[in-house]
């Protein structure tokens, strides 16, 4: 596994990596994110109410700045919008020091989680870029490794961190972005179009086209697929420790113990399995996942030994890990076809937000008024009109992302 690790590691550009490192710094700088709502608790006095008006806020602050990320891209570039976006999250970061009421502290995280809801259309406009069309499903999955790597660090050490000075988890997010800015100082160049011009379709040779995501009905396709498996993904660490804790006595050390498997599987297999598939046709990788992912949930209503949930959960895993970078690599290569390429990236983004807004909620009404069954059942649907939309769109015989169709805005 080490070896075909490391000959994929091989095959990608030392530029995608370095500019990896950056995203791994951002990532850590993720101890506001995971311990805010103690932090309230313990150290505002705050109530629960107050906490969730406090995290909503921020929640829909994100999904504002997802909405602008885009404009904000083409207007200043990759590069300068990484560096604003680190340099001023840096700096609220530091300022939440002071704050010493929710409702100031709102505020700030309100502004924090803006500025850096844009970094992820920054980035991965940047890896539009500086990769080949069948190099950005792995590009992505370096992406997905590098966030579960910050992510995990982050809560390690500000674990620590809030049993010694609660304040310090500002900053050290701060210094963090700080970090991450010097990365992208020196490893991000301002550039324009595909790495490899010899992999383009032939309507790139004429000048790109304009259009908005939202009237581009390459985009809703790939846009309908996320949504979908976001609906299905968000609500799992919600209602699956509740369900193994009622169906199996599971403690919820188990349940540790499987996220920190999903984290360790992410790291490990991402770049091998993107690499595998990487000459696949996306949509079916896409498709295969997705009844991975969904078709292990369904099978819960059938199991009944709490050895086979183990089963059923690598399954699941595997899912995950190859979906997100198939979606991810089959929208760059249809927004590069476009000028506004970044507008792409983060309505992408904004539609997890969205599904982020229902699929809890939706989950939870599912499971206490009609039963656990209701919400396996609704996963086995949705991955069933998933696969069966990628069916569709193999039919029509389009390679992913390639067609610009008759009309552009």
């Amino acid at each position: 596994m080490f070896s075909r690790f490391a000959a994929a590691a091989r095959e990608l550009s030392p530029e995608l990596w370095k500019v990896t490192g950056g995203a791994l710094a951002q990532f850590m700088a993720s101890m506001v994110a995971t311990f805010i709502a103690l932090y309230l608790a313990d150290h505002l006095h705050a109530d629960a109410e107050t906490i969730g008006y406090v995290l909503a806020v921020q929640g829909v602050a994100g999904l504002a700045g997802l909405m602008f990320a885009g404009r904000i891209v083409e207007s200043l570039g990759p590069r300068r919008v990484l560096l604003s976006s680190m340099a001023i999250a840096g700096l609220i970061s530091f300022t939440c020091i002071a704050a010493d009421s929710a409702i100031v502290l709102a505020v700030l995280l309100s502004a924090l989680f803006f500025a850096r809801s844009i970094f992820r259309p920054a980035y991965n406009t940047h890896v539009i870029a500086i990769c080949a069309p069948d190099d950005r499903g792995r590009a992505y999955a370096l992406f997905v490794m590098a966030a579960n790597l910050g992510v995990a660090a982050a809560a390690a050490a500000g674990g620590l961190v809030m049993n010694i000075s609660p304040r310090a988890i500002f900053v050290l997010d701060a210094v963090f972005l700080l970090l991450a800015l010097i990365v992208f100082v020196f490893t991000v160049r301002e550039r324009r179009g595909n790495a490899d011009t010899s992999e383009q379709p032939a309507e790139t040779g004429a000048a790109k086209l304009r259009r908005h995501p939202l009237r581009d009905r390459g985009f809703w396709a790939v846009g309908a697929l996320y949504f979908a498996i976001e609906l299905v993904e968000l609500q799992v660490p919600f209602t699956l420790p509740l369900y193994l804790r009622d169906r199996f006595d599971f403690g919820p050390e188990i349940w540790g113990f499987m996220m920190t498997g999903l984290g360790i599987g992410i790291i490990l297999f991402s770049l091998p399995i993107t690499t595998v598939c990487k000459k696949t046709d996306q949509r079916l990788v896409v498709a295969a996942a997705t009844l991975a992912m969904c078709g292990s949930l369904t099978a819960l209503l059938w199991v009944d030994t709490a050895f086979v949930v183990f089963f059923v959960w690598t399954a699941y895993v595997a899912g995950q890990i190859a979906v997100y970078p198939a979606l991810m690599s089959t929208l760059m290569n249809r927004a590069e076809l476009f000028i506004n390429q970044a507008q792409f990236i983060s309505f992408y983004y904004a539609i997890s937000s969205v599904a982020r807004l229902i699929s809890p909620a939706t989950a939870g009404w599912l499971y206490d008024n009609i039963g656990p069954w209701a919400v396996w059942t609704s996963c086995g649907c949705l991955g069933a009109l998933m696969i069966a939309g990628v069916a569709v769109w193999l039919a029509r015989g389009q390679p992913a992302g390639l067609k610009i169709g008759s009309q552009a805005s």
